[in-house]
């Protein structure tokens, strides 16, 4: 079997129907496809269940239950454990596909059999601006390390995990499985990629349909605390290890102007913050010396969020910070 397309799926009762019904319309029918129940309340698995029933073609749907709601990371590393398939492609249950999405993905993937990750283009409900690249800007095909983390750098490269196709044989070997317990998953596991990668393709055909019109997924979250503590957690999960320049980077420009900018000024619960502020300053202080250039960097932005809004988003401040950290930490 060639592709496991992975679902992680939780009350989307108003979208799974398109989501299922656009998997089941490829022209490429070498797949399985694995929705993973997260404990869903509403009637999101009956539905599922129902157009499972009317398929009569000649890929293979499941449905994976959990008995508590996990979240999606746990979702998704259910779906990797029990795919059957050389690539897994994961898909968000509110979103949807093209009919040629996996022909396209295949014809890559055949092409370049050595590929880590094959990144695919997409469209936007309402055309935000998320995740999208102009056909023909990146190359087919690239086993340049440095311009690869550079890419992943500077956001060239989407963070979230869906709409890619990723050899399952490099997600086992490199222990890619999502960080679970916590939101925002897809920066960690974007950071480690970082330092795993060595090759990746594009495909400029925008097969995926991106929609931003549910208010209960994650982007509409409205507990800034909660996503500010689970960036917490991400600094405290790889501050011991050894991370190259452009993971040491991305994570502490990422917590300092998108987390603090966005988030802490955002929400209500800021002694919260200070305190989980104060404990990871210090489990990163006792972590491995192995790591010591890196341990240093993340002290610094732990430090530097304690500073007033004004000064931290100062465009001189900002400016300053990326310059002294392309000196430090070339990539």
């Amino acid at each position: 079997m060639k592709v496991s397309i992975i679902i992680p799926t939780y009350n989307v009762e108003n979208y799974i129907e398109d989501c299922l019904r656009s998997v089941m319309s490829q022209t490429f029918t070498d797949y399985e496809c694995i929705v993973v129940d997260d404990f869903c309340k509403d009637n999101s698995i009956k539905v599922a269940e129902k157009v499972i029933a009317d398929y009569h073609g000649e890929a293979i749907f499941k449905i994976i239950r959990h008995e508590s709601n996990r979240g999606a990371s746990a979702a998704r590393n259910t779906g990797i454990k029990a795919a059957k398939g050389d690539y897994i492609y994961f898909l968000d249950s509110d979103d949807k596909i093209t009919p040629e999405t996996l022909a396209h993905f295949v014809r890559i993937a055949e092409k370049y059999p050595s590929v880590n990750v094959i990144q695919g283009n997409l469209s936007v409900q309402n055309n935000a601006p998320f995740g999208q690249f102009p056909p023909g800007k990146y190359p087919e095909y690239s086993d340049d390390v440095r311009w690869i983390r550079g890419m992943m750098h500077r956001y060239g490269i989407p963070i979230c995990v869906t709409n890619r196709l990723i050899r399952k044989d490099w997600v086992i070997a490199h222990d890619m499985f999502f960080p679970e317990g916590i939101i925002r998953e897809d920066v960690q596991w974007y950071i480690k990629m970082m330092g795993e990668i060595d090759s990746i393709a594009f495909v400029d055909d925008k097969d995926y349909w991106y929609r931003t019109e549910n208010l209960s997924s994650v982007m509409h979250g409205k507990d800034k605390a909660k996503e500010f503590l689970s960036c917490l957690e991400i600094i405290k999960n790889l501050s011991a290890q050894k991370l190259n320049n452009a993971q040491l980077r991305f994570l502490s420009e990422f917590t300092l102007f998108e987390v603090h900018g966005i988030l802490l000024n955002k929400c209500k619960d800021k002694q919260r913050i200070i305190t989980e502020l104060k404990k990871t300053t210090e489990i990163v202080k006792r972590n491995s010396q192995q790591n010591k250039d890196g341990k240093k960097l993340l002290l610094r932005t732990l430090q530097l969020l304690n500073l007033p809004f004004p000064v931290l988003h100062n465009r001189y401040f900002t400016k300053a910070f990326l310059e002294i950290t392309k000196v430090l930490y070339p990539i």
